[in-house]
């Protein structure tokens, strides 16, 4: 125990005070990058944009779409049915509408004949409640008129002309937060990978350096040496993750949607998996070199097919179940679900998996290991 201890000093001596502007600079310029990147997604995004397909072009249609648009804060666009949907999955509209031909008939019929488009797993936007709350008065309008068309219009033309004491006030437009957060989130998830990887790769780079057989000459066991880059990796990120939340509550002007507590758990399990695979990538490698573009590759994998950067509702169908086998899906999961109001507790199963990928990580290295310590004591 007393050499893992003695080893970890080694590596966080190494990792944070041999360069402490590249250790901080590691961790301030992720979310630096993101807090400008979010200004500017801000600033450019004054209103709400919801696109329509009115089939009816009804007196009733009208009146749903006048209900919500307000000429100012909500802006409204025509498109296609393919098109409209298309635009809310790329985030280019904040939703979209869907008016069915026979929509006042269906309506006089009591059904509301219309669909509205969101993206995928979001179903309390502002739209439903504006359609919801509309689609009921109509509803009842019909109900009242008691499938009377010229009756029912009549009532449409003097509820269309009640006034409404309302005030201006801006509209705050989630889906930017929520496109930002992911953005913010996928840039952390990144930087936390570099640096496990990066800490990994002291490794290799003691290898190279002759330092690695010298150590065992001292009587230090393979177990000691990597079980002290391990906790240093993870001891490193650690300190990172801390100061990443501190600076994610306090600066940034885009919301994760997480309590302070809930990104640092699910940032923490990140980290376990991120050294975990460093950990992997150094065992099966000779050189820095080879370390550098298994952890690349795996990395670029792990991250953009687990949507840490790209929507999964952007997925095609087979790579969204491709995406199941990657731990890194089983995180950003758990974080859409946390952004959607769920307790952590909830995500117990996500937790477990991510951990078992990691330990299975672990085991491997473990394997490799014990074949080392084989040779050493030759």
């Amino acid at each position: 125990m007393r050499n893992i201890i003695l080893m970890l000093k080694h590596n966080l001596k190494i990792m944070i005070f041999k360069k402490p502007i590249f250790f901080i600079g590691s961790i301030l310029l992720p979310v630096a990058s993101v807090i400008l990147l979010s200004g500017l997604i801000q600033s450019s995004s004054g209103y709400i944009t919801y696109g329509v397909l009115d089939s009816s072009n009804s007196k009733a249609s009208k009146a749903i779409l006048d209900s919500i648009s307000d000429g100012e804060n909500v802006k409204i666009k025509e498109y296609t049915e393919e098109k409209l949907k298309d635009e809310v999955k790329l985030g280019n509209i904040n939703g979209g509408l869907i008016i069915n031909k026979d929509f006042e008939e269906e309506l006089l019929k009591g059904k509301l004949d219309l669909e509205v488009v969101n993206l995928k797993g979001e179903d309390k936007s502002l739209l439903n409640s504006l359609v919801k709350e509309n689609g009921k008065n109509l509803l009842d309008l019909a109900k009242i008129s008691k499938g009377n068309k010229e009756k029912f219009n009549s009532y449409l033309k003097e509820y269309s002309k009640e006034k409404l004491d309302i005030k201006s006030k801006g509209l705050k437009d989630n889906s930017t937060d929520n496109f930002g957060s992911i953005a913010l989130i996928g840039f952390i998830i990144m930087s936390i990978f570099f640096r496990g990887n990066m800490g990994a790769d002291r490794i290799n780079n003691d290898k190279e350096d002759k330092v690695y057989e010298r150590m065992f000459v001292s009587g230090l066991k393979p177990y000691e040496y990597y079980a002290g880059n391990i906790l240093g990796s993870l001891t490193a990120i650690l300190v990172q993750i801390i100061i990443i939340v501190i600076l994610v509550s306090n600066i940034s002007s885009i919301s994760t949607g997480l309590s302070s507590i809930q990104l640092f758990i699910a940032l923490f399990i990140t980290a376990i998996l991120a050294v975990s695979i460093g950990s992997f990538n150094v065992s099966i490698t000779r050189t820095s070199q080879e370390s550098s573009m298994l952890s690349n590759i795996m990395m670029m994998v792990l991250l953009m097919l687990g949507g840490c950067f790209v929507p999964i509702s952007l997925f095609p169908e087979i790579v969204e179940k491709i995406s199941w086998f990657l731990p890194t899906r089983w995180i950003m999961e758990m974080i859409y679900g946390l952004q959607s109001g769920g307790n952590i507790l909830d995500f117990s199963l996500n937790i477990v998996i991510v951990l078992l990928f990691s330990i299975a990580f672990f085991l491997f290295v473990a394997y490799k290991v014990h074949i080392e310590d084989k040779i050493v004591n030759r």
